[in-house]
């Protein structure tokens, strides 16, 4: 048997009933977390259905906790996330645009490392600005799959000025006024407390301009969330200001205000600077900045005939589920779940906006012949954050759309039908970075109240 979501290749022999709902079978099923697919009731391969494309490899973590590379064209089914404590799989990773890690060395379990004011590579270091505080590697290891140092930061700071401790990356990165990074790492305290009295840690990131003069800077303080479990968080996300021309600092600090005193270990692994307002999965970087193409899924052309017996229907329902990471980009299209169009005016699409007081607004879009139709959600009916859960469906008949969210009606808005699409593959998260748990298409409007049992 192939891996968790590895059924790449080799048509799935579980049974497909268990996808139907109200006694009736999907025309067409992924569930991209147990590697199951399926067309009009009939075992399926993943590429019997999608078309995947990614030009270079990128990184996922799979069912023994190993954050492992898929090569260039491989797709990442089987990644899997930490919830509640446990590893649970959570499907198909799919991130739409190329992006840069620039934090030149994040894998950071090297066993050399021990001493004061280490270097890791060329350009990355950890150091402390007051010498009243030793800081230093006091272990190394991997914590659910994620490679990290223990930092050990000890002693008083008399410096006479608040000191900053910090494992940052110095090398510059040229950028435009506008420029967003956002920097993100794991994290964990393992020993000792933190607050205003002592110390606070700080995702952090300098902007400064070609004579190396400070000109703005992004941080979040996120002292009040590591005493938890080891888990991903990010800061930054600040617009470089006009003048800009490299970033020369960026990375995690640790603040201690002069008189006080400091005693921690802090766990820290894979941190991660990238442009953006928003952090994506990991990169690993090993001595020099990484990039990883853009990911492109849909459903072919040919899949959607079939499961549609040559002809566009005039009902239909639509169900996916997964995970969604996205930051309030105060915009249209923050996330686009559902693009299925052939033209300008004729799409049937599912996005979720942030524009003005929207946190995270699902819109439900249907253009016949340039006449549009949209169902909308609460403007929260989302949050921003990483890993945000999301179940999402949508029932199309011949005279009104309806939408879902986690359970939540939109109420059905009439239309005037709906157009033919089967010209056009159906592209999944072409805007976004999410997870992929499960999808479901059925050639029919669903009752309602069976769709909501099943959410």
């Amino acid at each position: 048997m192939l891996g968790l979501g590895l059924g790449i290749g080799v048509a799935q022999t579980a049974p497909l009933r268990r996808y139907s709902i109200g006694g009736k079978a999907p025309a067409v099923v992924a569930d991209y977390s147990s590697g199951i697919y399926g067309l009009n009731g009939t075992p399926a391969v993943f590429n019997g259905l999608f078309s995947f494309s990614r030009l270079s490899a990128a990184w996922k973590l799979n069912a023994l906790d190993h954050w492992v590379k898929a090569l260039a064209g491989e797709p990442r089914t089987g990644h899997h996330i930490w919830k509640a404590g446990q590893l649970v799989p959570a499907g198909q990773l799919v991130e739409s645009a190329t992006r840069t890690q620039e934090f030149s060395y994040s894998k950071l379990d090297d066993a050399s490392l021990g001493s004061t004011f280490q270097t890791l590579g060329s350009d990355v270091t950890i150091q402390g600005g007051s010498t009243d505080i030793v800081t230093e590697v006091v272990a190394t290891g991997t914590e659910n799959g994620i490679p990290y140092i223990d930092w050990s930061i000890s002693g008083t700071n008399n410096a006479g000025t608040t000191q900053f401790y910090n494992i940052t990356d110095n090398r510059p990165v040229v950028t435009s006024p506008g420029d967003t990074y956002t920097i993100s790492a794991y994290l964990k305290l393992i020993s000792g407390s933190l607050g205003a009295s002592t110390g606070t840690v700080q995702l952090y990131g300098h902007y400064r301009d070609a004579g190396n003069a400070l000109i703005g800077q992004a941080n979040r303080d996120v002292t009040s969330d590591i005493t938890g479990d080891l888990q991903r968080l990010s800061g930054g996300g600040q617009a470089a200001p006009a003048g800009t021309t490299n970033i020369a600092a960026k990375g995690l600090f640790v603040r201690v205000p002069d008189g006080n005193s400091i005693n921690i270990v802090l766990r820290i692994g894979l941190p991660q600077v990238e442009s953006g307002g928003v952090s994506t999965s990991p990169i690993v970087s090993t001595g020099s900045p990484v990039s990883v193409a853009a990911e492109s899924l849909q459903i072919d052309t040919p899949a959607l005939s079939s499961a549609f017996d040559g002809a566009m229907p005039e009902e239909l329902t639509l169900l996916i589920n997964g995970t969604v990471t996205y930051a309030d980009e105060d915009s249209f299209n923050t996330v686009k779940l559902i693009e299925w169009r052939v033209s300008s005016d004729d799409y049937l699409e599912i996005s979720l906006d942030t524009s003005g007081a929207e946190t995270g607004e699902v819109n439900f879009k249907s253009n016949l012949g340039g006449v549009f139709t949209g169902a909308q959600s609460a403007p929260d009916a989302y949050s921003p954050g990483t890993e945000v859960h999301f179940s999402i469906a949508l029932i199309v008949t011949a005279t009104a759309i309806e939408g879902f969210c986690n359970g939540v009606s939109t109420g059905q808005i009439a239309h005037g039908g709906m157009a033919d699409l089967l010209s056009a593959p159906t592209k999944l998260f072409p805007v976004g970075n999410a997870t992929l748990k499960d999808i479901r298409l059925w050639s029919e409007a669903l009752p309602a109240a069976d769709l909501l049992q099943a959410i």
